[in-house]
């Protein structure tokens, strides 16, 4: 597991190029998401179509084939 410090500062393109918008970088922290597979395996395959339906970042699926 890593774990960053990270120190923000705001300049422009005229001041230094490294504020040049091309050099941007992004980084966003990803979820750990554990579910419960004891309680999952006991949903019904409606209760898990519906859990998949009602995900707002649709990041869930389903396949009813097993």
């Amino acid at each position: 597991m890593l774990d960053f410090t990270l120190i923000a500062k705001k300049g422009n393109a005229k001041t230094h190029a490294k504020w040049s918008p091309v050099a941007t970088c992004i980084m966003r922290a990803e979820p750990i998401l554990e579910m419960d597979q004891v309680k999952i395996n006991k949903l019904t395959p409606e209760h898990k179509q519906e859990l998949v339906a009602r995900c707002p970042r649709k990041v869930f699926s389903y396949n009813s084939i097993r």
